[in-house]
């Protein structure tokens, strides 16, 4: 049975191992991969959605009108809010903007001699710019934040650079963008040598009769029907049911399938942490056992605090036959015992104390969880747990170590997926732009020449904790005022500015307009100016004495 959030990414609620046609001509040993990972997914989404603590007790005997209870009755589910802290601390602090939540950033090209040009630096910003806005028109944020959180919950996310000139919402010119695949519809074929250039993807689904024929132009009377693309360095196979699918770009029907040339294929997978193997672990990899620990002693302190609550009464002294529990309501329950001795003894009705819970279990709950917090990478602190005493930003800083070292691991992953992407998205745009593949018009304000491409690709993270920003504006002041910074470089490492350049133009504008109005107040203020100062000679005043001189 697949989990929730499994069924929520296909209509049809089918997986896609039950498709030959996704595995059809690969070896057996890619197909039993991709079979085992996709079983490996579906635990992984258990685990997250909290699925896995919905297990029944099956040695339960059935009572009438009683469902069999939870072995984990609490559901204690850490998992989605440690993953929600690793995506948060993965993106960190970023501007409450529209941009995309890592930036991009290529650095001007070289010569021989280490110079670099006027128009190297022009080349270099107008990359970023390029892929910046392909992050915007592809909803980079949310794109970047739904990645994020899949990549924490099943090891890893899928990106596609995705060529598409028949999208009207695209910029002119740039039809390009940045799509999020899931991971569990997405089947990599990777060399042993270089894992960032697949030589061969399968991207399947299963998608209903009403999207077959709307947007792919294919009619079935099936419901529901299998999407597959098929993606080689050089050409790509999209069909419907076997049944090649196309695309409308105005009045022309453009088939999906073609020779492509793009020289690479436009998918990246990046793993959430790479231990020597294609594929990434998630968050929940190897404390399954920690977490049903967890789980099964917060029941038992549960369980005796219910006990507590529902008193038990035994009722001495009783007639033959009065062996028996009574239950009163509001879980009282009362027993009778029988008689000390015949005739002697007045009955009565005592209470019973709960029994106390065991020395030290309380203490061995907060080990468990103390351990979980270690197995996730996630501190005390990360929870807002201060302990109970004031502590300096780099006293807390220090103690997130254990996440902020794993987030770094992670950025690095992403860095590496991200700048393949960059150098793909830019490749493909030149070679749709030429008139050898003449699929784009070269009246296009973001036109790409071989000059743009081969730039470093830098990625511009926010900080993944919040800074002392008191602090650090004046470190930045004291560094340019000792001209170790230029204050260019200081308003952006603010990253509060969206401008640089207009903001650095306007200071300067308005320090041109000040010294202007200093100097027109010196000159109006100087002797003779006609506004004379308290105290200075008028024009025909004389002069006080006369000196002379031989």
């Amino acid at each position: 049975m697949a989990s929730t959030r499994a069924m929520r990414l296909t209509r049809t609620r089918q997986l896609l191992i039950s498709h030959p046609e996704m595995v059809e001509g690969l070896p057996d040993a890619i197909a039993s991969e991709f079979r085992t990972q996709q079983f490996l997914y579906d635990q992984y989404w258990q685990w997250m959605d909290g699925k896995v603590w919905d297990d029944i007790d099956k040695y339960f005997v059935a009572q009438k009108g009683k469902e069999p209870p939870l072995i984990f009755p609490v559901q204690l589910n850490p998992l989605y809010i440690a993953a929600l802290i690793h995506r948060n601390s993965l993106f960190g602090e970023v501007p409450d903007s529209g941009g995309p939540m890592v930036r991009h950033v290529a650095l001007p090209k070289v010569d021989a001699k280490g110079n670099t040009s006027d128009k190297a630096r022009e080349n270099a910003k107008f990359v970023g710019e390029v892929l910046e806005q392909i992050w915007y028109q592809s909803n980079g944020r949310s794109v970047m934040l739904d990645a994020g959180f899949v990549s924490q919950a099943i090891g890893g996310c899928v990106f596609k650079v995705s060529y598409e000139p028949w999208n009207q919402f695209l910029e002119p010119g740039l039809p390009i963008a940045f799509r999020s695949i899931e991971p569990e519809f997405f089947l990599p074929i990777a060399s042993m040598t270089d894992r960032w250039n697949l030589l061969e993807a399968r991207l399947g689904r299963q998608i209903d009769r009403y999207e077959a024929e709307e947007v792919y132009g294919v009619k079935t009377n099936s419901d529901t029907v299998l999407y597959l693309e098929v993606w080689k360095r050089n050409s790509v196979r999209v069909t419907i049911n076997g049944i090649p699918a196309i695309r409308r770009v105005g009045n022309a029907e453009v088939q999906l399938s073609s020779e492509h040339n793009f020289g690479c294929v436009p998918f990246v997978y990046i793993p959430h942490e790479s231990l020597g193997q294609f594929y990434g672990v998630p968050i929940v990899h190897q404390i399954g056992n920690l977490l049903k620990e967890l789980n099964g002693r917060a029941a038992d302190v549960g369980d005796a605090v219910r006990n507590s609550i529902e008193r038990m009464y035994i009722a001495t002294n009783t007639d033959a036959g009065d062996i028996v529990v009574t239950d009163l309501g509001d879980g009282i329950k009362v027993m009778a015992t029988g008689r000390e001795m015949a005739g002697t003894q007045p009955k009565r009705i005592e209470h019973v104390a709960p029994p106390d819970l065991p020395v030290g279990t309380m203490d061995f709950l907060k080990f468990l969880e103390r351990q979980t917090w270690h197995a996730m990478s996630t501190p005390a602190v990360a929870y807002g747990e201060d302990e109970g005493s004031q502590r300096s930003a780099l006293t807390l800083a220090f103690r997130m170590w254990p996440l902020t070292s794993h987030i770094r691991n992670e950025r690095s992953l992403w860095t590496e997926g991200l700048r393949v992407m960059a150098r793909m998205a830019m490749e493909i745009l030149l070679k749709k732009q030429t008139t050898d593949f003449g699929d784009l018009t070269t009246d296009t304000n973001w036109k790409i020449s071989k000059e743009h491409l081969g730039h470093r690709i830098m990625m511009d993270w926010a900080p993944m904790i919040p800074r002392d920003r008191e602090s650090e504006v004046n470190q930045l002041i004291l560094r340019h005022q000792d001209s170790q910074l230029s204050a260019r470089t200081s308003i952006s490492m603010m990253d509060d500015i969206p401008d640089p350049d207009r903001e650095i133009k306007l200071i300067r504008e308005e320090q041109e307009e000040s010294l202007k109005m200093e100097a027109q107040y010196t000159v109006n203020k100087a002797p003779g100016s006609g506004n004379k100062q308290e105290g200075a000679l008028s024009d025909n005043q004389p002069p006080i004495a006369k000196v002379e001189v031989e």
